[in-house]
């Protein structure tokens, strides 16, 4: 905690804590080492959240790229020593939704699927909250990283087998992009006003009422932007698949993705907004990671990322800048 709070700090006044941070961290791991050498396989809430703590130190004030991972990864088998009921009221609640959506994320950016998608753990823990407008957009995102890692399992199929494989990953990706999409429709239907404002031209950037709806509107972008990607990329592998052409044209899925990608980037300017303070800057790991991917894929998309490198994001810290390109090296949508 105190290693969190250093880092916050230092991100707030732009005070140099490096050296006070790094022997925080170390202090910590070495006491959490300790306490989890003595607890064994016993689910305890203060174990959690330090490591809640040290995954979000290593996203301000990273030691090597991707730690952050490895740490929410160690969250999630913590959680798991724990039924889901435990997480249903009090600070075991509030705990848990913190953490679901950097689970949610560590999964997507593994292509590895997540406990959190099995049943039990997408009722019990809200079965006497009422779930914000992100956690229940997770309950349809939590199965994609399932899917992610079945597409890539699809290297090992038998060749006789592989291409029912991919029609079914194809099929669930559809699936989930239609239940997007009226997931979105619903959403916005909720307000009489805009859910945000749009930049009067590609060179503008998104404007929101507030952080979680700007989080809301990213997230679901960079959702259905793996869907659509992920989709293409079969159609293309697999051109016995064709027959999905008739309801879904390639051509038309790549637009969508550039469309998306460019609202993205365009809500960045929004999301790190110095009044925020780490909250925005947590929040855009896994939008980043697709709108980068995305519009690297072709020409065109190249060109579009190009165009808002000098406009939209123009204005952005030569920190964020930075942190804008080596997330590149992050994840990558993988075209076979």
């Amino acid at each position: 905690m105190n290693a969190l709070a250093l880092s916050i700090t230092s991100y707030n006044t732009g005070k140099q804590l490096t050296k006070s941070i790094y022997l925080s961290y170390v202090h910590t791991l070495r006491l959490l080492q300790n306490d989890l050498r003595i607890s064994r396989t016993c689910y305890n809430v203060e174990q959690v959240a330090a490591v809640m703590c040290i995954a979000l130190l290593e996203v301000s004030s990273p030691t090597t790229p991707g730690s952050w991972l490895v740490h929410i990864d160690g969250v999630g088998e913590l959680i798991q020593l724990s039924s889901p009921d435990l997480f249903s009221t009090g600070i075991q609640h509030k705990m848990f939704i913190g953490i679901r959506p950097l689970i949610v994320l560590q999964a997507m950016l593994c292509r590895k699927s997540t406990f959190l998608a099995n049943e039990a753990w997408i009722k019990k823990p809200f079965e006497f909250h009422k779930q914000s407008t992100l956690q229940n957009l997770l309950d349809l995102a939590v199965t994609i990283p399932g899917i992610l890692e079945e597409i890539d399992a699809l290297d090992d199929q038998p060749a006789d087998t592989v291409s029912t494989a991919a029609k079914a990953s194809i099929t669930q990706l559809i699936k989930i992009r239609m239940k997007l999409e009226s997931w979105a429709n619903d959403f916005e239907a909720e307000s009489s006003t805009p859910q945000y404002e749009d930049p009067q031209n590609q060179h503008g950037t998104l404007r929101y009422p507030n952080l979680t709806t700007a989080n809301t509107f990213t997230h679901l972008w960079a959702f259905q932007i793996i869907c659509m990607s992920h989709i293409q990329n079969l159609l293309a592998r697999f051109p016995e698949l064709s027959g999905f052409g008739i309801i879904l044209s390639p051509s038309a899925l790549r637009k969508s993705c550039i469309r998306l990608s460019m609202k993205i980037l365009q809500s960045m300017k929004y999301l790190i907004r110095k009044e925020f303070l780490l909250y925005g800057r947590f929040s855009v790991w896994l939008p980043l990671n697709m709108a980068y991917h995305s519009l690297n894929v072709d020409q065109e998309g190249i060109a579009v990322l190009q165009n808002l490198e000098t406009s939209a994001i123009r204005d952005i810290n030569i920190e964020m800048k930075t942190h804008f390109r080596n997330i590149k090296g992050e994840w990558m949508i993988r075209p076979k």
